[in-house]
């Protein structure tokens, strides 16, 4: 709804605990839950049970979203600064915000006044053109290059 504001996650955030923030970190750089569980010496179904209570206690539903919360918590430190090697557009830089703050491909979709399918493709686009692994890798190199920061917040998840 659009008149409804968004939810600060600060307010309700539980620490993440060492091996959470390690699950997010790989998730982060775009490892799916069986290359994270490799890294970590755990089974993939023990990754995706973190993943759980990571979305549990920053009250987010997706990966880039939970990517996203973690550093906006300051549960996961925000990654070194890049230099953005093309010139974004506005487009971009929306897409870049809806993959981070809102969980749904129709909340993306109506927050670019697009089609789920056409958003989809824009986001396809836009993490090929970023070189990035899926939409998690692709929300945290969106806070290395400066698109995003800790004022973009998530939308409430039933939204």
């Amino acid at each position: 709804m659009a008149g409804r504001a968004f939810h600060s996650i600060k307010a309700h955030t539980t620490q993440l605990t060492a091996r959470e923030t390690s699950v997010i970190q790989q998730v982060a750089h775009g490892l799916s839950n069986e290359e994270v569980g490799k890294a970590l010496g755990v089974q993939p179904g023990t990754v995706t049970r973190h993943l759980s209570s990571i979305g549990d206690k920053l009250l987010a539903r997706s990966r880039p979203v939970k990517v996203h919360a973690a550093i906006v918590t300051g549960a996961l430190q925000p990654p070194e600064p890049l230099v953005l090697p093309w010139e974004i557009t506005e487009e971009e830089r929306r897409a870049w915000q809806a993959v981070a703050t809102r969980a749904r491909p129709r909340q993306i979709a109506r927050f670019l006044g697009l089609s789920e399918l056409e958003a989809s493709l824009r986001i396809q686009a836009l993490m090929a053109r970023a070189a990035a692994r899926n939409t998690g890798h692709l929300v945290w190199l969106g806070h290395a290059y400066q698109v995003l920061d800790v004022t973009h917040t998530v939308m409430p998840p039933d939204e």
